[in-house]
């Protein structure tokens, strides 16, 4: 996809003025959780009408290099860690009617002047360019993380404990006097890339090729700064959208996504004393599994010692894919 808004240039003053009056059109509303803010401004050549919008909103896409290209969003003059998020277009000094390029559209009136109202906000994630991530991933922008905090209560049955002893006469043997209740230590992480061009999640088919791929496995490598094998996809969730620049350009059709990938999160360290046999372990999910503490999904597995998760590596997640 070309660049949309490269005829535009919000510096030049025959394409571009900011309002200004007496009273001022500006607005803001700034607060510790919510900021909105206004700008006016007039556009003065019709014939950039839909570079001007595009240039404001921003919008991403896939390059040549197979990663992701954002236009950033105008960001707040006095405000700059406000973004424009939408945008309100008046005509404004009748010039005529437009001759559309597409057939059997109609005509509809052209303007000497578009007046532009500019609103701005606060967004969740950090906002930053290409160069900006270059040597990082994708998760490093555009990108949420929500923990929560999870738990639940397991009885264990008498027998289904063993001593851990340095007396060769009862370690490693159950002891069955009596059953108890444990408590089950479970993290979640709702991951959610926002923005992000369909086709770089999704085949020309629509089938979002990794997530399936990644879907009931634990990562194989370090992934958002935790270590390899705490982390299991468990679900993800993927929402389309459409971008500005879709309804510019018919044979250039462009739609996005807001991505939220569902983990569940352990890594368990057992205390000493008394800790999980074969029918228990320290990070527990269902009678009839073990797993060493310290090691994560991976080595969780059944009594016959077949592992339950495969692996997959996460990171690839934040790529193309194709890749």
């Amino acid at each position: 996809m070309p660049v949309i808004d490269g005829l535009f240039d919000i510096t030049n003053e025959t394409q571009w003025s900011w309002i200004v009056e007496d009273h001022a059109p500006d607005k803001d509303f700034i607060s510790d959780g919510e900021s909105v803010c206004t700008i006016s401004a007039y556009l003065h050549d019709q014939t950039l009408l839909q570079a001007a919008v595009a240039r404001c909103i921003g919008y991403s896409f896939v390059g040549n290099d197979l990663k992701i290209n954002r236009r950033l969003p105008l960001f707040h003059p006095r405000w700059p860690w406000l973004w424009c998020t939408k945008v309100n277009v008046s005509g404004e000094q009748f010039d005529g009617e437009d001759v559309s390029e597409y057939a059997d559209s109609p005509t509809i009136p052209m303007y000497a002047k578009y007046r532009f109202d500019l609103t701005f906000e606060q967004l969740p994630y950090f906002v930053l360019s290409d160069a900006a991530v270059a040597s990082q991933s994708e998760f490093a922008r555009f990108t949420t993380i929500e923990p929560s905090d999870e738990g639940e209560m397991f009885g264990i049955k008498a027998g289904m404990m063993r001593y851990v002893s340095t007396d060769a006469t009862i370690n490693g043997k159950t002891f069955s006097g009596y059953g108890l209740k444990v408590y089950a230590e479970r993290s979640g992480l709702i991951v959610t890339m926002y923005k992000v061009p369909y086709d770089f999640i999704c085949n020309s088919y629509g089938i979002p090729v990794k997530l399936l791929a990644a879907r009931g496995r634990v990562s194989s490598a370090s992934f958002l700064g935790l270590g390899k094998h705490t982390m299991l996809l468990k679900g993800w969730k993927l929402r389309k959208t459409t971008q500005v620049v879709s309804t510019f350009n018919f044979d250039q059709q462009s739609f996005g996504c807001n991505l939220e990938l569902h983990f569940g999160y352990t890594n368990p360290t057992r205390a000493d004393g008394v800790v999980g046999g074969d029918d228990f372990n320290g990070w527990l999910l269902a009678p009839g599994f073990e797993g060493p503490s310290n090691t994560g999904w991976y080595t969780v597995k059944t009594s016959s010692g077949a592992k339950l998760y495969d692996t997959y590596d996460m990171n690839a997640l934040g790529t193309h894919w194709s890749i």
